[in-house]
């Protein structure tokens, strides 16, 4: 599949995706784990699902960073909010 800034394709062990510059292969075993990541951030805040596709239409390695940077503390912050922190 190709778009405008997007392309994937299918390797031998890894599904490839070409952002401009950037390049990310990820394992099949991989992928239902990112799955069910995708699924938890979309729980959590369901306007990040639209939110993830814009940001990554002609997204520089930087600003994937970024969004996984944010990804990351919205993450965190739920987790912080809902689970019980480990006693000493």
């Amino acid at each position: 599949m190709q778009t405008d800034s997007i392309r994937l394709y299918m390797g031998d062990d890894y599904l490839h995706m070409q952002f401009d510059k950037s390049e990310f292969a990820i394992s099949a075993t991989r992928i239902g784990v990112l799955a069910v990541m995708l699924e938890f951030i979309v729980n959590i805040e369901p306007a990040q699902l639209a939110h993830i596709e814009q940001s990554l239409i002609g997204a520089s390695t930087d600003a994937i960073k970024q969004l996984s940077s944010r990804l990351q503390k919205l993450i965190y912050s739920y987790l912080k909010q809902h689970i019980p922190e480990a006693s000493t």
